[in-house]
């Protein structure tokens, strides 16, 4: 239902992979602000389990509780994730990203990139200005391929762009489906 009334089916609402989310959440659970609410708070979850996955990544695992626990007292987040809006799904999505982004960094298998590629441009379906969020991505991957020579700082021009084109790649396997490349007036 949530996909073909009102303002979605007149093609209006250019990102909309959040109420194609919604949509199955209501299929499986029922159609009630609950099962979107629920939907949210899922995806919030995600987001903390992904700051503990960081955390640990980072070398900080005794930070890892105060990063649950700052998420469950953090009125902002719970305030968020009660409501059926795109700010928290889209942060999840972005935190798994950088945690896909690190894992590329610590064990150099590009595998992660894409993922990493496939997790921003979910993110950014369903919330166009996490942009923000990617510019600092690029910056690290450009820094991965940095390296200190004797006297200098060296540069990996061929792994760069390889590694930019499998994370674009996984990112527009994901945004193929959503976006119609014969009207691109909107977009």
């Amino acid at each position: 239902r949530i996909l073909w009334v009102g303002w979605i089916c007149e093609n209006r609402y250019k990102f909309w992979l959040f109420p194609q989310i919604l949509a199955f959440a209501f299929r499986l659970f029922g159609d009630t602000a609950e099962t979107g609410r629920m939907t949210v708070v899922a995806f919030s979850l995600g987001g903390l389990g992904a700051l503990v996955v960081l955390a640990r990544q980072m070398g900080f695992r005794w930070a890892a509780p105060f990063v649950i626990l700052f998420g469950a007292v953090n009125h902002y987040y719970l305030a968020q994730s009660r409501y059926t809006m795109t700010d928290v799904p889209s942060a999840a999505l972005m935190l798994w990203a950088l945690v896909a982004m690190q894992f590329f960094v610590t064990r150099k298998q590009r595998a992660w990139l894409a993922l990493s590629g496939a997790l921003c441009a979910g993110s950014l379906l369903i919330k166009p200005l996490a942009l923000g969020f990617v510019v600092p991505l690029g910056v690290w991957l450009f820094a991965a391929r940095m390296e200190r020579a004797p006297e200098t700082w060296r540069f990996h021009w061929r792994a760069f762009l390889a590694d930019a084109c499998v994370m674009a790649g996984g990112g527009i396997l994901i945004a193929a489906p959503f976006v119609d490349l014969f009207d691109l007036r909107g977009e």
